[in-house]
């Protein structure tokens, strides 16, 4: 059931180093009266692929360092909202893919 006081956040993934062989850099978007949120994601290229959750993410930390990835392969990721009021559903979906391994020459 959607909460309307505590709509989902947003995943996004800051243009620029924010993405190498092993670990994507995902900021969780602000929502208001949020105590803290939680975020998940998955390998999309097995899907269905067991969601890995990483919880309890303070306000002030929302941007995280997500790592022990697999180069060169897409990842979903989803992020929550916990409030005083509820839970949020899980957000939309931000796909990224992990820079692949450099072909030796």
């Amino acid at each position: 059931t959607s909460n309307s006081s505590c709509p989902p956040p947003d995943v996004t993934v800051e243009p620029g180093y924010s993405i190498w062989f092993t670990q994507i850099a995902v900021n969780i978007s602000n929502v208001n009266g949020a105590v803290y949120y939680n975020l998940r994601y998955r390998n999309y290229d097995t899907l269905p692929d067991t969601w890995i959750v990483i919880d309890s993410i303070e306000p002030w930390a929302r941007d995280v360092m997500v790592s022990g990835l697999s180069e060169g392969t897409n990842y979903e990721f989803q992020a929550q909202a916990i409030c005083s009021s509820g839970i949020s559903v899980w957000g939309a979906s931000s796909i990224k893919k992990t820079k692949p391994k450099p072909t030796p020459n």
